[in-house]
C-alpha cells in the first residue's frame, strides 16, 4: 500500500487533507484583481508626479 496523503476524486477535482485546489474561475479572478491593483498604483503615481 502507498502511504502519505489520502486523495479523493470528487466531481473530477482532487482534494487532499492539506489544501483545496482552487477552481479555474477563482484563479482568473485573482489574477485580474492583481493586475487591476498594479494598474491603479501606476496611474496614481503618474498623477502624483504631474500634480
Amino acid at each position: 500500500m502507498e502511504g502519505g496523503r489520502k486523495v479523493a476524486l470528487s466531481g473530477g477535482r482532487k482534494y487532499s487533507n492539506r489544501r483545496l485546489i482552487p477552481r479555474r474561475g477563482q484563479v482568473k479572478a485573482s489574477i485580474v484583481i492583481g493586475l487591476a491593483q498594479s494598474l491603479a498604483a501606476l496611474v496614481s503615481l503618474a498623477v502624483a508626479r504631474l500634480a
